[in-house]
C-alpha cells in the first residue's frame, strides 16, 4: 500500500481506502500525480541534504499538506535503509573530500615557507597546529622615550615598536615568546 494525498483536504491515506476519511473524496476520482508522493518526498529530503525539518516545511509548500504530516512522511523517509546508505555514502566521500583539501591547504603553506626561504611551516609546539596568531606586547619604556621626544604619535610608535611578542596557539592556547 502507498500513501497518497486527497487533493480536496491535503490529507494523508492509503491507496486501499475508497474514499478520503475527512472529507469523503473517493479515492478513484485521484489523480495520477497525487499517487507520485513517495518521489515527491525523495526529491525534498535530497534538496534539504537529510534536514527533515526543512524537508518538512518544503514539503507543506508544495503540497498544502500539514506540517504534521509531512514531517511524518519525511520521517518515514528519514527511517529507510536506502536513504541512511545514501547518507553515510554522502558523508564518506564528503569527509575524503575535506581530508584532501586539509592536505592542500597543508601543502600550499609548506610551498609557501618554502619560497620564502624557511623549510616548514610554524606551528604550536604543543600541539603542532599551524593556527597561530601573534601578540604584541607594548613596551611602556620605549612609550615613555617617545612620548617625551615626539609626543602623542611618538608614544604609541614607541610603545609599539618594541620588540618583545608572543605566539598564541589558536587550538589548544599555548602561548611562547617569540
Amino acid at each position: 500500500m502507498k500513501l497518497i494525498m486527497c487533493p480536496e483536504c491535503k490529507c494523508l491515506l492509503y491507496d486501499a481506502a475508497k474514499v478520503c476519511p475527512e472529507c469523503g473524496y473517493p479515492t478513484s476520482e485521484m489523480t495520477p500525480d497525487n499517487t507520485n508522493l513517495q518521489e515527491l518526498v525523495d526529491e525534498v529530503y535530497c534538496k534539504c541534504n537529510g534536514n527533515r525539518s526543512n524537508a518538512a516545511k518544503e514539503l507543506q509548500k508544495r503540497t498544502g499538506m500539514k506540517y504534521k504530516q509531512a514531517m511524518f512522511l519525511i520521517q518515514q523517509k528519514h527511517l529507510s535503509p536506502e536513504v541512511k546508505s545514501e547518507r553515510e555514502r554522502i558523508h564518506a566521500e564528503n569527509k575524503e573530500k575535506q581530508k584532501q583539501l586539509n592536505q592542500q591547504i597543508v601543502e600550499n603553506f609548506e610551498k609557501l615557507g618554502n619560497a620564502f626561504g624557511r623549510s616548514k611551516v610554524p606551528h604550536c609546539p604543543r600541539c603542532k597546529s599551524t593556527s597561530i596568531s601573534y601578540q604584541d606586547k607594548i613596551s611602556y619604556s620605549r612609550a615613555a622615550v617617545g612620548g617625551i621626544l615626539a609626543g602623542g604619535t611618538g608614544a604609541v610608535l614607541g610603545g609599539l615598536t618594541g620588540k618583545k611578542g608572543y605566539a598564541v596557539c589558536l587550538n589548544c592556547g599555548k602561548r611562547w615568546k617569540i
